[in-house]
């Protein structure tokens, strides 16, 4: 009657042990109330003996463990969670370090370019001072140079040859008004004044008229009339791409022309300078690429892009 079906085989097991005279101790198990509802007990169950010593019945003491196993249960559930929640924990701390561990990379990695375009940075500057001081020696050098050997020949002439006095006065003139342009030119290249004042379009203008002057280029500035202006640092940027630029088509490129193309979109600048100089060995323009952005791109036996530019 208070055993459940689905244990009836456990007092088969219980009487056979009792039959061999053992005792068991502390057996947990489950039996019915009167009302049918199931009680979690522990049995403990030792054979009875009459005065022959032979087994006339059994003496069985059953507690009520209902609490003990709903706190073992509640135990169980408790660190299945708590085993759950390391198991998650773990993964993902696995995965934060390997997070970290990968910005780490980044990092150096950055770090080492940082040093490198800062090692770029220096021999820029210094090859721009070499340029400047080089420009310097042989065009306003020699000016200055022949200026003073002229003054000498005028202080000679005054009082030999007063009839030469007047030409000699106009090639120190012309001496004069040179060197003042060559000291222009330098400063504007140092920094284009009229950038400041009224925008890329105008100086860009007045920087080509120059260069034509000077290098014998025929140059296309194609910029709309509208182009506005541009946050100071983004001008500059475009105004140096485009004067690197021009410089190594004279120097390197060994094309007569060039063009230079800005257009202006709501979020984007384009700027590009193309020339149809001999450009660059297939092998030369693999290299340049693989060092990232911001460098020339284009490359052919007919036409070379000396470069590009996208801003946003």
């Amino acid at each position: 009657m208070i055993i459940p079906l689905d244990r009836r085989g456990e007092e088969t097991v219980i009487l056979s042990r009792l039959r061999e005279g053992k005792r068991i101790d502390h057996f947990d198990t489950v039996r019915l109330r009167k009302d049918g509802t199931r009680l979690e007990i522990s049995l403990t169950i030792s054979p009875v003996r009459d005065t022959a010593g032979e087994i006339i019945g059994a003496s069985k003491i059953a507690r009520d463990i209902s609490a003990r196993k709903r706190i073992e249960r509640e135990l169980s559930e408790s660190e299945q969670r708590f085993r759950t929640l390391a198991d998650a924990l773990e993964t993902q701390v696995q995965f934060r370090t390997q997070e970290l561990r990968r910005r780490k990379t980044e990092i150096l990695q950055r770090s080492d370019q940082l040093r490198e375009l800062s090692g770029r940075l220096m021999s820029t500057q210094d090859e721009e001072r070499r340029r400047i001081a080089r420009d310097l020696h042989d065009s306003a050098g020699q000016n200055l140079a022949a200026l003073a050997m002229t003054v000498a020949r005028i202080e000679d002439e005054a009082t030999r040859n007063p009839t030469r006095l007047s030409q000699t006065v106009k090639e120190i003139r012309d001496l004069i008004e040179g060197l003042s342009q060559e000291i222009r030119t330098t400063s504007y290249l140092l920094h284009p004044p009229m950038l400041d004042e009224f925008g890329l379009r105008s100086a860009l203008g007045c920087y080509l008229e120059g260069l034509k002057k000077r290098s014998g280029l025929s140059i296309e500035l194609n910029i709309p009339a509208d182009f506005g202006r541009l946050a100071p640092k983004v001008e500059l940027a475009i105004f140096r791409l485009v004067q690197e630029c021009l410089t190594n088509i004279h120097r390197h490129s060994g094309s007569k022309t060039a063009v230079i193309r800005i257009i202006r979109e709501p979020d984007k600048i384009y700027a590009e300078v193309q020339d149809h100089g001999k450009g660059m060995s297939p092998e030369r323009f693999a290299e340049v690429q693989s060092q990232g952005p911001g460098w020339a791109s284009g490359s052919g036996e007919c036409e070379s892009a000396s470069g590009r530019l996208m801003a946003n």
